[in-house]
């Protein structure tokens, strides 16, 4: 084993603490987290073997909905806007998610919204229709933060 190789896995072996660290701040922050497993190779020969896709994994939330509109694409999407859910839903998210997918009428496709463009969300005073009397304030988005994707899935 060379000199260099030793050294490298000394400070992988060292890095955990860190990994385990970073970890635990995630946790206590919400996130579920997973430790992805460290294996060390016995010679630099074997480090393609032993390579990782990174050293933990949080799962992230995402919203799903189903909408009764119909919509292909960000062109015959029906309105200006996109609702996409209520405030006080989002805001007492911990953590908030990922994103919100929302599926057409038809389970055809989806709008997808990422919380990282929440800055260009507004609110809207809506009644829900479904219950008597009953409205919320609920976030919407512009169109140009929406991507849409077809779904294809096999059922």
């Amino acid at each position: 084993m060379t000199s260099n190789h030793q050294k490298f896995l000394r400070g992988l072996k060292e890095s955990k603490e860190w990994v385990w660290k970073t970890a635990e701040l995630l946790n206590d922050c919400g996130y579920p987290v997973t430790i992805n497993p460290t294996t060390y190779a016995e010679t630099h020969a074997d480090w393609k073997d032993h390579a990782d896709n990174g050293d933990l994994t949080i799962n992230q939330t995402i919203e799903v909905k189903h909408r009764t509109l119909n919509f292909t694409c960000r062109e015959d999407y029906p309105y200006a806007t996109v609702l996409i859910c209520a405030v006080h839903s989002h805001k007492n998210k911990k953590p908030r998610p990922w994103g919100y997918v929302l599926w057409n009428r038809d389970g055809t496709h989806i709008a997808v919204i990422k919380t990282d463009t929440e800055k260009s969300w507004t609110i809207k005073r809506v009644t829900d229709r479904r219950f008597e009397n009953y409205s919320q304030d609920q976030y919407q988005c512009p169109l140009e933060v929406v991507t849409f994707h077809e779904a294809k899935h096999d059922r």
